[in-house]
């Protein structure tokens, strides 16, 4: 599959919040996800927060349930995601950079690394190469169905 299947694929289980999803799954839906969002962020800076916000929204359900589906891959509760979601609920709301203290700024930097530090965690760490608790190893199901 291309990039933009496997990014497909996430949407089409925007629903799914079982099983697990592989590295490309993931990967690919949060690098098109993101270069879509980045014109659209900085177009809607002069419109309503309100549109801004229901992007996020949209945004938010396949996001959460991609990420749910990864974590069962590597053998985690999807529930472990929930600090990073909440995180970025708060940022949605939260006042712009240029309105916080210097305090408040490096807080806000220092979330942002612990958050891309996790993000790559589930970008290049190789899922469990066996069956557990979320599901078969999807991997090894390709390749079953390739030999």
């Amino acid at each position: 599959m291309n990039g933009f299947q496997w990014f497909l694929t996430a949407l089409n289980n925007s629903f799914k919040f079982s099983g697990r999803a592989r590295r490309a799954e993931f990967a690919w839906f949060t690098l098109i996800a993101t270069i879509i969002s980045i014109p659209i962020s900085l177009l809607s800076t002069g419109l309503p927060k309100i549109l801004d916000l229901l992007i996020n929204i949209i945004y938010l359900i396949p996001s959460t349930s991609v990420t749910t589906r990864r974590l069962h891959d590597l053998g985690y509760s999807g529930w472990l995601q929930t600090p990073f979601t909440l995180l970025g609920v708060y940022f949605i709301f939260a006042e712009p950079p240029e309105a916080m203290t210097n305090n408040e700024v490096y807080g806000y930097f220092l979330i942002i690394l612990i958050s891309l530090s996790f993000l790559l965690y589930l970008v290049f760490k190789d899922g469990q190469r066996k069956d557990n608790a979320y599901g078969k190893d999807p991997k090894g199901e390709l390749e079953k169905i390739n030999n």
